[in-house]
């Protein structure tokens, strides 16, 4: 988490709490918002995201925010983030545009916006993006895309389409133990480790006006999600929202459909009957109730796929799984101190992107789809508590307990199996897990000179029992470390000048290994995969109210930190770049 996202997060949160906002202030109305640009990163398949949620401030006002960057493909902190700037401009009049390029050692990085027409009724905004580290070990992200919103008196109507493309190298195939990688060039690699991805989505919708008891909206849109020579998925996604509020209740429902299904190509998939079709839908009816200090959600996600079931239902792929959503805020102390309590839970649609989102390097072709099924999580359950000490301070400790069905756990070959045969790839199985844990979110401001940003999780985690299809695999944590943590600082020293720092630590986590003999018969063994540092500087120069340069230093200890087992990010890198308002 980059400090300056943190810094507006804890801003939104002390704002909720008693400041007020001058609705006079029309200078934001138009101005370019950049916090920080995404970086492309690939998750830990263990590491599940538990935000608490927050009562934020509603700003009636239209801000002018490019979307840069379309949804990540990889979402794991692992991965070595590309560096991107986080200067403050502040243009004198309003801003359409925003323009920034930074090169590196091995890396590229490349962010636009524009918008093309605003008035009262129409807003029309452009993008496209890049980011990119190359050479034996590359991950490459670009997207282009449009949104168009046209505003009525009854209602809104919007529309956007985009496309991306990803590029990346199955480099851990290479892999050699305390030696590294056996290629020195891409060239060297066997094409089918040169993985491309395509991903194109259009989305029509309508939504209620503001000012009315009644509330909706309605979302429609199809998403092609291509591997060449190997499988297209083919989605169609709509979602619906209507609610009716009276004074402090609110009654309403969230509705979605996803349908999947699936194009093989012939030529590299002999069994297209790997890939089945699924069909996901959910409805949450709900309640809300907000007064004085209390805030209420009580809703049920009720969970329906066809396609890979068995979860409460005995007909094989047929799934039916409830959950609980929940949300309580008691303010004990509007400006100052409140408890929180959330249960969460859903069911996910078993889609080739999100398994995909979560290891890429997996074999696709090679019993590509035969099992991916669809995670179940009956409970997400936090408890927590949101300090203000003073408006410079804001701490939230929480606790948690998760309970987790068929979450995937990666089996990696082995530096022997990977000389044995060099076609293996990462293998998989499903295992239940329940998982509790403790947090700490802690953010200090003094004026607008330093701003100091610290998260820290502890996990305890238990293997409930692995879908081995004959195998015999012991139980064990496999992926899941036990604790996380970063730190990020950032000191302005003038209006010009800037530096920062961002700083992450992932604990140690076991590895499953396997082995393949000359009769086909597997053998396991467990490895260790060591904490995760990335330690990161940056200084950034403000040469104007519209231009400003930036230079960030990536893994400057020139740590070998492991994605997966064979997967090790970048050594020491760093960017140079610059940024343009107009």
């Amino acid at each position: 988490m980059r400090p300056i996202g943190l810094l507006v997060f804890m801003g939104c949160v002390c704002a909720s709490w008693g400041q007020e906002v001058d609705s006079t202030d029309t200078y934001l109305d138009r101005q370019v918002t950049v916090e920080r640009a995404y970086q492309p990163i690939i998750q830990d398949a263990g590491k599940i995201s538990l935000t608490p949620q927050r009562v934020e401030v509603k700003i009636e006002r239209n801000e002018l925010v490019y979307p840069l960057t379309s949804t990540p493909l990889y979402v794991n902190e692992n991965f070595n983030r590309l560096p991107a700037i986080t200067t403050k401009f502040n243009p004198p009049t309003p801003t359409q545009g925003y323009l920034q390029g930074a090169v590196g050692h091995a890396n590229s990085d490349f962010k636009f916006g524009y918008r093309m027409k605003e008035n009262k009724s129409i807003t029309l905004d452009v993008y496209a993006a890049h980011e990119g580290q190359w050479g034996r070990k590359a991950l490459a992200n670009s997207s282009l895309g449009m949104n168009f919103t046209k505003k009525t008196s009854a209602l809104d109507i919007y529309f956007n389409v985009g496309g991306k493309n990803v590029f990346f190298t199955r480099y851990g195939r290479y892999y050699d133990g305390a030696n590294g990688l056996t290629v020195d060039k891409v060239s060297q690699m066997h094409p089918s480790d040169k993985q491309l991805i395509w991903d194109a989505s259009a989305n029509i919708g309508i939504k209620s006006g503001s000012g009315s008891d009644f509330k909706y909206m309605i979302q429609t849109g199809y998403e092609a999600y291509i591997i060449p020579q190997t499988v297209t998925e083919h989605a169609i996604k709509t979602r619906g929202m209507f609610e009716w509020s009276s004074n402090d209740h609110a009654v309403g429902a969230q509705v979605s459909v996803q349908n999947s299904m699936y194009s093989a190509d012939t030529l590299h998939i002999t069994d297209s009957s790997l890939f089945h079709s699924r069909h996901a839908f959910r409805i949450e009816p709900y309640y809300e109730f907000s007064h004085k200090k209390v805030s209420l959600h009580v809703g049920v996600n009720l969970d329906f796929n066809i396609g890979r079931g068995q979860l409460l239902s005995n007909i094989e792929n047929l799934a039916f799984a409830p959950s609980p959503n929940v949300h309580f805020e008691y303010r004990i102390v509007p400006e100052w101190f409140a408890l929180y309590m959330k249960a969460e839970g859903r069911l996910s649609s078993g889609m080739l992107q999100g398994f995909m989102d979560k290891n890429p390097y997996r074999s696709i072709s090679r019993g590509a789809l035969t099992s991916h099924t669809s995670q179940y999580n009956p409970i997400d359950a936090t408890l927590g508590f949101i300090i203000k000490p003073a408006d410079c301070l804001f701490i939230n400790l929480y606790g948690g307990y998760t309970w987790i069905n068929d979450d995937a756990i990666f089996l990696a070959p082995s530096v022997a199996e990977l000389q044995k045969d060099p076609y293996t790839y990462i293998d998989y199985r499903y295992s239940d897990w329940q998982r509790w844990q403790v947090g700490l979110e802690c953010t200090y401001h003094y004026q607008d000179i330093i701003h100091i940003a610290l998260n820290g999780h502890y996990y305890h985690w238990i293997n409930t029992g692995i879908e081995g299809k004959g195998l015999d695999i012991p139980l064990d944590t496999y992926d899941r470390p036990a604790w996380d943590a970063s730190l990020n600082v950032r000191a302005n020293i003038n209006s010009k000048w800037a530096v920062y720092t961002n700083n992450q630590f992932i604990g140690g986590s076991k590895v499953l290994t396997y082995t393949t003999d000359n009769n086909g018969n597997i053998t396991f063994d467990t490895t260790k995969k060591k904490a995760f540092i990335d330690l990161s500087l940056g200084v950034e120069y403000a040469f104007n109210k519209w231009l400003g340069f930036y230079f960030e230093l990536n893994n400057y200890i020139n740590r070998k930190n492991d994605i997966y087992y064979g997967y090790q990010t970048q050594g020491i890198n760093g960017v140079i770049g610059v940024e343009w308002k107009f």
